[in-house]
């Protein structure tokens, strides 16, 4: 039974020692930003793809009142030209 505890006591020992390691816990924190530099990435992708799909959306809703507008002021042109003629 003295056996297993003094191996249970140096499995603990061994464990804290690993995990208070300089070594270690630089790979780990390493591994950490990876893994938050890919989804910054991955979150920055879908920000710029959205961001363009939003950018086309308002483009062509900007051509549309373009065209809305160049027909209303062709249909007030065309009802002032016509009322003139009809005064005549």
């Amino acid at each position: 039974m003295k056996g297993f505890f003094r191996w249970l006591k140096a499995l603990f020992h061994n464990t804290m020692a690993n995990l208070e390691d300089p070594d270690v816990m630089l790979d780990r924190a390493r591994r950490d930003m990876q893994e938050a530099l890919v989804q910054k990435r991955e979150k920055a992708v879908q920000s710029i793809t959205q961001k363009n799909r939003l950018q086309q959306m308002l483009d062509q809703s900007e051509a549309k009142i373009a065209i809305a507008t160049a027909v209303i002021i062709l249909v007030i042109v065309f009802a002032f030209l016509l009322g003139a003629i009809a005064f005549r």
